[in-house]
């Protein structure tokens, strides 16, 4: 639920073409569905562009539904995008409603594209050689460890993060129970975009302090309920803010389910999700800090250190920067920091983190500092560059 920070485009000639590819798997729904039909030719039209321009056009002009309805209560127009459903007024309810062929798109393609948001076979070819079942296993798409759920997946995401007060499943959505969330309380993106939104109340607010009370609050959450799901800038609201000062933190509806095959309860509560749920999010504010501050890496070190602050979990932060050292999350234009061999992965690389650029607002340019500026971050706030634990590495499977 996120649209593109602006950034340089580039050319990517060997990208191949996706769009071919999206249609072809999408035969049976077109041919009953004119409507999805349109859909999808916009995104084959989107995605034969080059790859950076893909969220920029597809997520924003065909995958966004809505946009978080603050004009009235908070006097500007919000920058939050609502993909996978609508939000619908229904009497005195506000409804998040998952029917129409946007929302079959959105829940289709977003299953296809997280299968390589985490990480790549650095060689396929050398691990088909040494074991073809792995290799099949690992180009297998429609597979990734999350991706966005269905209303009874959600409902049990919402149930175990004890989020209950705040979101119900009724037929075909979520009914949002305090609605004042989503209409009166500042979101972080939000305050993140105020340099393009024009509004005095996110102006006036500190977003450094955002950042360390909605880490805190992260925090929290994966002490008592485990990972997430998924956790960028647009994740968090504030229900307290006060002379600039946000608090009261409460999660957006947590719509990014994880894989059942993959993850059961316990190892949703075990340290590898978790730095999952923090890299993340270090990777999404790093993305907005540098696009807000026009690349000032003092202020994106601030940013960083504000979120390892509130956070402060050291096993979990130590984890993220392992995560980032092995190559995740999936960014353009990051092959030479994560030492990719000249391989078919890296050629079509700007295919395999054309989600991530959508939802991280990721560019090549950019992202080709960003992991380095996390492992530096993370080691200056654990203070030293020591391995992981032996019980560390055991839960840190790919």
């Amino acid at each position: 639920m996120i649209e593109e920070a602006p950034g340089k485009k580039i050319e990517n000639s060997t990208s191949p073409d996706y769009g071919h590819t999206l249609t072809q798997e999408a035969t049976k729904e077109t041919q009953t569905n004119p409507f999805f039909k349109r859909a999808l030719e916009k995104a084959k039209a989107s995605l034969n562009k080059p790859t950076e321009m893909v969220s920029k056009t597809f997520a924003s002009k065909v995958m966004t539904e809505a946009t978080l309805p603050t004009d009235h209560d908070l006097g500007y127009k919000s920058k939050v995008g609502m993909f996978g459903g609508k939000l619908i007024r229904e009497g005195d309810r506000l409804v998040f409603r998952m029917t129409g062929s946007i929302s079959k798109l959105d829940k289709w393609g977003d299953k296809l594209l997280r299968t390589y948001d985490e990480h790549t076979v650095k060689e396929p070819l050398k691990l088909l050689r040494r074991s073809r079942g792995w290799a099949l296993r690992a180009a297998r798409p429609f597979q990734p460890k999350r991706y966005r759920g269905n209303v009874q997946e959600i409902a049990q995401n919402i149930e175990r993060l004890n989020l209950a007060e705040y979101y119900a499943p009724v037929h075909d959505g979520i009914e949002i129970k305090k609605p004042e969330v989503f209409t009166s309380s500042p979101n972080l993106y939000d305050i993140y975009m105020s340099d393009t939104i024009g509004s005095e109340l996110l102006d006036q607010t500190d977003r450094f302090q955002a950042l360390k009370e909605a880490s805190r609050y992260l925090s929290e959450v994966h002490i008592s309920s485990g990972a997430v799901g998924e956790v960028l800038t647009n994740e968090f609201f504030f229900q307290g803010n006060e002379n600039g000062r946000v608090s009261q933190p409460v999660l957006n509806i947590p719509d990014i389910v994880w894989n059942p095959e993959k993850y059961d309860s316990d190892r949703l509560k075990s340290t590898e999700p978790k730095a999952t749920d923090l890299l993340d999010f270090l990777a999404s504010v790093g993305m907005q800090e540098i696009r807000r501050s026009n690349g000032d890496l003092k202020m994106l070190d601030k940013a960083m250190e504000a979120v390892l602050k509130g956070y402060q979990n050291a096993t979990v932060i130590r984890a993220t920067k392992s995560l980032a050292l092995r190559g995740r999350l999936t960014l353009p234009g990051d092959a030479s920091s994560i030492n990719l061999p000249p391989s078919i992965t890296r050629k079509i690389r700007g295919f395999l983190s054309v989600h991530n650029n959508a939802r991280l607002g990721a560019n090549s340019t950019h992202s080709a500092i960003l992991r380095g500026e996390i492992v530096k971050n993370i080691t200056n706030f654990l203070g030293t560059t020591e391995p992981k634990t032996a019980n560390e590495n055991s839960q840190l499977q790919d």
